[in-house]
């Protein structure tokens, strides 16, 4: 199964669940000279099952629910990401966060590259 890999751009670390899963992982800060983004541990990814379904904690094609907040502290941030029928079971997603507001974060996701789907707002 191909895994999700995720890139967090804000100077704080995030918490993050995916699916109501049971693994509750940390996407780290981006590096605050390079402006590289952080991830995860490769161990803590969670896969992406091509199909409809996905066990707890995996993403799924159509509507996952996502859970964010803050490590240095503050409430979760909830949003849905939907992977479209269009993906390719195999392919590898990557999602990138951006903290929008101290309320709301918005996301871009990409299929091997090429952008999907994303709640990105361009001031």
């Amino acid at each position: 199964m191909p895994s999700v890999y995720i890139f967090n751009a804000a100077p704080a670390g995030v918490y993050m669940t995916v699916n109501n899963g049971p693994n509750r992982f940390v996407v780290a800060e981006c590096d605050k000279t390079t402006w590289a983004p952080g991830s995860p541990p490769a161990a803590d990814l969670p896969n992406f099952t091509g199909a409809a379904t996905a066990p707890a904690g995996e993403f799924k094609v159509g509507v996952n629910s996502v859970d964010l907040a803050p490590v240095l502290g503050g409430s979760a941030q909830p949003t849905t990401i939907t992977i479209p029928n269009s993906v390719n079971p195999r392919s590898t997603l990557q999602l990138y966060l951006f903290w929008e507001t101290t309320a709301s974060v918005s996301w871009m996701l990409l299929a091997d590259g090429q952008p999907i789907g994303g709640n990105l707002v361009l001031a």
